[in-house]
């Protein structure tokens, strides 16, 4: 069974999903849903407070990710990506020891729990934010705001 609720972010509403024991999903939705009431749910949107804060961002609830190997595999590198810092594409293939960087931008581009999954961190080659599953703006906001939160704090 899943279960749903919405987060009424700065950015716009999110719709967090569940299997009943951990987090499945996590993306930008208009889609009106009845919220379903988890004590999980309040874990993440006490986490997705906190992140909009720039404060603790310890995650202290379980996600589960559902995906190939391979995407697992990029997710699970994903993940390790701090707060505030970015890698390129073909960063993240290195640290991978992949070629494949088509096959891991698809992968980025499929990564189900955003923001948690910090998908938003990988930036083309360039240094261009490049594109995003809720969008260009939404994304640069996010790293946007993780600079402006990093910069607040070492002030």
């Amino acid at each position: 069974m899943e279960y749903k609720t919405s987060y009424n972010s700065i950015l716009g509403q999110l719709i967090i999903k569940s299997d009943g024991e951990s987090i499945t999903g996590l993306c930008f939705s208009n889609a009106r849903v009845d919220d379903d009431e988890l004590d999980l749910f309040q874990k993440v949107k006490d986490w997705l407070d906190a992140y909009f804060k720039g404060e603790n961002l310890e995650i202290d609830f379980p996600i589960k990710l559902n995906g190939t190997s391979f995407q697992l595999k990029v997710w699970n590198e994903v993940s390790k990506i701090q707060y505030g810092s970015t890698v390129s594409y073909k960063q993240l293939a290195q640290s991978l020891n992949s070629k494949a960087y088509r096959a891991i931008g698809q992968a980025v581009k499929r990564n189900p729990i955003l923001i948690i999954v910090p998908c938003h961190r990988v930036i083309k080659n360039n240094g261009e934010i490049g594109g995003f599953i809720a969008g260009s703006r939404i994304k640069k906001e996010l790293l946007d705001l993780e600079a402006k939160n990093l910069q607040s704090c070492k002030e």
